[in-house]
């Protein structure tokens, strides 16, 4: 679909747009995609489509509620953009794949910071990522530094290029479903050591690419024996809940980014 001269990129209806946002930005979070590390088989997608639309850049861009990030990038010389400077948050809100043959001809489209600075788009085609629910979290774009025309077949190549890339979403998010039961005590639900070792490695690489500091605490519960003693062990349980619930995944994300406790053995805690 290609935008009308001036069009605007969101009309902005309150109740209606707001309820569906709401929904869209749920199903984007579920996938637990936004600020992860590279992943191989989502950057062999953007290498495979610079070769084979002939363009300079191609991303898989997540639009979440005040910016762009993108998961795989091929030519984009940054990581994200503002939403209301982006491309995609256009294109999710279109039906089908959206074309602008000539971004100089569209008056918001050409005030873009993309546009005007580095890289210098002139052309744009962006297929959506659509969950099973219907839900556009994102699209599967390709941009030109010079005006150029998307045929019919290449906007449909296109369209098949989101649909693996939305194959990989599915999957990683099936191995991590399966990872996460693996990897948690069935007792508190908290991660087990397994899980630990994996987001210490992580938030370490991470730290080596952002400039993070990465901080593990031990916690020991002291006379736990004493309380299982005296009250039992359905005593000691409820304690234990107790003293871990500040600790829970909704409390500690909600403070510190990457924060996770884990249980070690019995009654010591990790903390990260």
């Amino acid at each position: 679909m290609t935008p009308t001269h001036g069009a605007h990129p969101i009309d902005p209806t309150p109740v209606g747009l707001f309820t569906a946002e709401q929904s869209r930005l749920a199903a984007l979070h579920r996938y637990n995609i936004l600020d992860t590390l590279p992943e191989p088989q989502f950057d062999r997608l953007v290498e495979l489509a610079v070769h084979v639309f002939d363009v300079p850049i191609a991303l898989i861009s997540f639009v979440g509620k005040d910016r762009q990030w993108f998961k795989a990038n091929q030519g984009m010389p940054f990581s994200e953009t503002l939403r209301c400077e982006s491309f995609c948050a256009v294109a999710i809100e279109q039906e089908g794949v959206m074309v602008i043959p000539d971004v100089d001809r569209h008056e918001h489209f050409r005030t873009y910071p993309v546009v005007l600075g580095e890289p210098y788009v002139r052309s744009y085609a962006g297929a959506p990522l659509i969950t099973p629910d219907g839900q556009k979290i994102g699209t599967f774009c390709i941009l030109g530094t010079k005006p150029r025309a998307f045929s019919e077949k290449e906007q449909h190549m296109l369209a098949s290029f989101a649909e693996m890339a939305m194959d990989e979403l599915r999957l990683r998010q099936a191995l991590l479903d399966l990872s996460r039961m693996a990897m948690t005590d069935t007792f508190t639900g908290l991660p087990n050591r397994v899980q630990f070792r994996i987001q210490l490695i992580e938030a370490c690489q991470r730290a080596d690419l952002t400039g993070e500091k990465v901080v593990v605490g031990l916690l020991d519960l002291d006379r736990f024996k004493l309380i299982n003693d005296t009250f039992g062990h359905a005593g000691g349980d409820g304690v234990l809940r107790g003293c871990l619930k500040p600790f829970s995944w909704g409390e500690s994300a909600r403070k510190v980014r990457f924060d996770m406790v884990i249980i070690s053995c019995g009654r010591e805690f990790l903390k990260s």
